[in-house]
């Protein structure tokens, strides 16, 4: 690099949740949408190790069962909701959907596909809820998505 050569640094800013489309809740015979004001994504797979059977070094890997989780901060905005007895946290096993539209610019590791799909939907796995007296009721919940789509199959 020369002198007054331009510098870049490897930097991509990706602001706000709105790339990510619209998400549903489905199931225990509530359906709705909610408003994402954050997400945390993060991948994982069971692994196995093999070893050298002298040596006991690892000497390869096999990753299997693989999944995708999301913990999101929402808050409902289904116009039917009219009252805070309404608003009834999603139970633990419904489905999750993050249907993109007609629209491709989601997030793909968090909707691989535009619409809707079965490669968006998750389960849900954790929730939790909290209100105050001044603003809207808000959702924690925790989502997980398997390499084969179990949100149908799921007995809560």
């Amino acid at each position: 690099m020369a002198f007054g050569d331009p510098i870049q640094k490897g930097i991509a800013v990706a602001w706000g949740t709105s790339g990510t489309g619209e998400f549903r809740v489905a199931g225990g015979g509530s359906a709705y949408l909610v408003k994402a004001t954050g997400i945390d994504l993060s991948k994982d797979a069971e692994v196995e190790e093999h070893r050298d059977p002298q040596t006991g070094s690892v000497i390869g890997l096999t990753f299997f069962n693989p999944s995708k989780e999301a913990s999101l901060k929402v808050f409902p905005t289904t116009s039917g909701i009219t009252t805070a007895a309404a608003v009834v946290l999603p139970e633990i096993g419904d489905s999750f959907e993050i249907y993109g539209g007609a629209t491709s610019a989601l997030d793909s590791d968090i909707a691989p596909t535009a619409g809707a799909s079965a490669n968006n939907k998750y389960i849900v796995m954790k929730c939790s809820k909290s209100r105050v007296n001044n603003g809207r009721v808000n959702f924690d919940v925790t989502i997980k998505r398997y390499a084969t789509d179990l949100s149908t199959t799921v007995t809560p």
